[in-house]
């Protein structure tokens, strides 16, 4: 029994030796730190430089955390083996201050990330700033390559070239999926801001950034240029190049998106769209300005491949060459045309001056439509497809009411105007619920105060008829249920429809059900016996009156009857429980007034000889006139 006790312990922990692989794990970098030693495993034993948590981070399986401390690191930052796959950079925060942000300023002029290797996917830059200052780089500051099928993430990092020798890129993406998001890439040298494109296309997505190229780079210099990618989309973001520089963009990219985004400055095209016939390019909602602020620069220049603007706003002119096409639907466009130009008003084109689309055309213009711009709500009608952006450049819903007409139509350009929804009148129809045939009744509306004016009524009536007055008569001929119906449109074009039903029944009709009034139940004799019921009529109608015992009850449990007090019920909410024989005057025809109704012999000894003749009784007595209205429901209680 020992023995195999002993084996069992043995095969049980034998897992402790066998070798294990350190799992994914959180590294530490901090360059206040004193010393140059230490596991990187904490904030307070963290690695000196990031170089060395790199280093450690290699042990494990991939996957691990680098956090980076605010402060400035004078190194290169090298992400390329494949024990690198998965790692995240997370620094302090992406502005230029030091005390609080995380700033990599690596001297000399090679690289200063180098991201991927072609060999290391998942790898992401996040949170800090890379920083060229003094040196003139001899290769771009970041490149990123996660190789074909890999994918690469910069989120929030600042990418800021102040140094104007430099000629390398700010930023080269070679292969793979790589997404930039919420980034500032600027560069003041003669370099472009972003180059991708590579031995192996992969695809490249930007939202949420702002890609600047260099002051006075030259007419050669791109602020972004894109080679042989096979999808690119540019989202929610500003590129720009000033006065003195080429063009912001430039793509010969297999497809090119560029939506809700501003394209503002070059000295040549905003936007130069080059490549092979099968190439496809899509601006949509994009406002580009290029060259002088407002002028009519050259915008967009296509060759060789085909090109669409949508609900785009394109302050130049369109230039097509070298057997490109280029299409524009529902947009603002100071022409240029030339061969292949299918820019038109045909398709919901528009061409305004300037200064009555924007909020200002001054220095540090503001693109953001202007209330009663044209171009409001004179985008493409009807939903947006899938794959557009749902918001506008500020973040606001793509798709509002902006000219107060109740309807919800995209803008043209980056920015969409918002709180300038209108709001539907409220419309109410008066008229009665019944009438007889050849009898006029009126209907009469009521509006909300404060709808704009003027009010436009339009009534519809199953005769054909379409009064356009805040009030009508009409007379109907044959008897049924008959609609009635009235749109009310405001000033804005906001409209209502309301609708009301009314019963035609035979004979002449009238406006209002009967009433029954001064309800009074005669008692005589010295026992207080039932005699009479007297009551007034508002108009000639047949007459129902009914009684039966009643007596305080409780309400049920589904809420729906009433029951007799019970020691079980007795919490319950009181009611009048109604009991025994049901005895009735049937229906009587009664004059317009004052009418008194005896109770006949008969029944008046049936009430004797009931065994419970005494105690306390409750009437309910209706009106029904000829065209079949019928008046509220009058009850009465007494004692005999």
């Amino acid at each position: 029994m020992r023995r195999n006790l002993t084996v069992t312990l043995l095969a049980l922990t034998g897992a402790w030796f066998a070798p294990s692989v350190a799992r994914a794990a959180t590294f530490y970098v901090d360059g206040a730190q004193v010393g140059t030693t230490h596991p990187c495993t904490s904030p307070i034993a963290a690695c000196k430089t990031i170089g060395a948590a790199i280093v450690d981070a290699r042990g494990t399986t991939g996957g691990d955390t680098i956090q980076i401390a605010a402060g400035t690191y004078g190194e290169v930052v090298t992400l390329d083996q494949a024990s690198d796959a998965g790692d995240s950079l997370i620094g302090a925060g992406q502005d230029p201050d030091p005390a609080t942000n995380t700033i990599i300023a690596a001297p000399g002029t090679v690289s200063s990330v180098l991201l991927g290797g072609g060999t290391a996917s998942g790898v992401s830059l996040n949170d800090l700033e890379v920083h060229v200052a003094s040196s003139a780089k001899t290769e771009p500051v970041v490149q990123v390559d996660p190789g074909a099928g890999g994918h690469a993430e910069l989120t929030r990092v600042t990418v800021a070239v102040t140094n104007a020798g430099h000629q390398q890129p700010a930023i080269t993406v070679l292969s793979g999926a790589v997404t930039l998001s919420y980034d500032d890439v600027g560069s003041a040298g003669t370099g472009p801001a972003i180059v991708a494109g590579g031995a192996s296309p992969g695809t490249l997505n930007v939202d949420h950034s702002d890609i600047s190229g260099g002051a006075a780079s030259g007419p050669l210099s791109t602020t972004v240029v894109l080679g042989d990618t096979e999808t690119t989309r540019i989202i929610l973001s500003l590129l720009s190049a000033p006065g003195g520089a080429g063009d912001v963009l430039a793509s010969s990219a297999a497809r090119l998106t560029v939506d809700s985004s501003i394209i503002l400055g070059g000295s040549v095209f905003g936007v130069l769209l080059q490549g092979a016939p099968s190439a496809r390019t899509l601006l949509r909602h994009v406002t580009i300005d290029a060259g002088a602020t407002g002028g009519a620069d050259p915008a967009v220049s296509v060759t060789g491949q085909a090109a669409e603007v949508a609900n785009s706003i394109l302050l130049g002119g369109v230039n097509v060459n070298g057997g490109g096409t280029i299409t524009c639907l529902y947009s603002e466009l100071l022409l240029n045309e030339s061969a292949g130009v299918a820019c038109g008003g045909a398709e919901g084109n528009q061409q305004h001056s300037p200064d009555t689309l924007f909020a200002s055309l001054a220095p540090g213009t503001d693109y953001r439509l202007k209330p009663g711009s044209p171009a409001v709500d004179a985008g493409a009608p009807g939903p947006l497809p899938a794959d557009e952006a749902i918001t506008d450049f500020d973040g606001n819903p793509r798709v509002l009411d902006g000219n107060l007409d109740c309807t919800a139509r995209t803008d043209m350009g980056a920015y969409e105007v918002s709180g300038l929804a209108g709001s539907a009148p409220q419309v109410s129809i008066s008229a009665p619920a019944s009438a007889g045939t050849n009898h006029p009744v009126v209907f009469t509306s009521t509006v909300n105060p404060g709808a704009p004016a003027p009010l436009h009524y339009l009534w519809g009536f199953p005769s054909g008829a379409s009064p356009t007055t805040a009030s009508t008569t009409q007379t109907f001929t044959s008897v049924g249920q008959k609609l009635a119906t009235l749109t009310v449109t405001d000033a804005h074009g906001c409209a209502t429809t309301a609708t009301h039903t009314i019963k035609i029944v035979p004979g002449i009709g009238k406006t209002a059900p009967p009433t029954i009034t001064h309800v009074k139940v005669i008692l005589k004799g010295q026992r207080k016996r039932l005699s009479a019921f007297q009551y007034a009529l508002s108009e000639k109608a047949n007459v129902s009156i009914k009684w039966q015992r009643a007596k305080r009850g409780r309400v049920s449990l589904d809420g729906k009857s009433c029951e007799f007090k019970t020691k079980l019920n007795s919490h319950r909410k009181s009611c009048t429980k109604l009991f025994g024989h049901v005895f009735s005057l049937g229906s009587i025809s009664r004059p317009h007034g004052i009418n008194r109704e005896a109770v006949s012999v008969s029944k008046f000894a049936r009430m004797r000889h009931d065994k419970d003749f005494g105690g306390t009784y409750q009437a309910r007595l209706q009106a029904t006139d000829a065209a079949g209205g019928k008046s509220p429901l009058r009850t009465v209680t007494f004692k005999q």
